[in-house]
């Protein structure tokens, strides 16, 4: 490790926690030699490595020494092991740590991308189907020809799945169907309006 500093995951007076692929998996034995060693630093009043994730938990007597005297020594400690090699923290089977805003941005793209062509998709299918249903509006305004046919289809859809309940001999898949098809439509709309809601 280049600085200790990298493997830090909180740390407040008194109290560290710190991450390395060295301790993932340690078994019981190495844990135990560690955990002895650390307990004989100055201040140090416990350790506690955790295998499975790979961390270790440190506390100490602020009275005592402080953090960065501390993360001296274990840097110092870690060298010797020679758990600073690049190499060592490359284990393969240690869990990969993934920063939250990355991940979050991942999917805020994602979404993005598929509202896009969601809308993309549905303005070209209407205006394709406006242009055959209602020729004359479509030549003077693609756009409003489009936006009309997708506002009488949802209409349409609506009162059929209503319809669909009065009638007593229509089946229940019709207004399920429509309702369906309604909602989809409907989803639709609203991306298309999210900015106005």
């Amino acid at each position: 490790m280049a600085d200790i500093y990298d493997c830090v995951r909180s740390l407040v007076p008194g109290r560290a926690r710190l991450r390395h692929p060295m301790l993932y998996r340690i078994d019981a034995e190495s844990a135990a030699e560690v955990t002895d060693m650390l307990l004989t630093l100055p201040g140090v009043t416990g350790a506690t490595i955790n295998p499975r994730v790979g961390s270790l938990l440190l506390e100490w007597n602020v009275a005592q020494t402080d953090d960065k005297t501390l993360l001296g020594l274990i840097e110092s400690y870690a060298a010797m092991m020679g758990l600073d090699d690049p190499m060592a923290a490359d284990d393969e089977s240690a869990p990969k740590e993934v920063c939250a805003c990355e991940c979050a941005t991942k999917v805020q793209d994602a979404a993005e991308k598929a509202v896009k062509a969601v809308d993309v998709g549905a303005t070209k299918v209407f205006g394709e189907a406006a242009r055959l249903v209602m020729p004359a509006l479509h030549e003077h305004s693609p756009n409003r020809a489009a936006r009309t046919l997708q506002n009488r289809s949802m209409l349409a859809l609506l009162l059929v799945s209503v319809g669909a309940l009065y009638w007593k001999s229509t089946q229940l898949r019709t207004h399920v169907w429509a309702g369906g098809a309604f909602l989809a439509l409907l989803g639709i709309h609203l991306l298309q309006h999210r900015r106005v809601l």
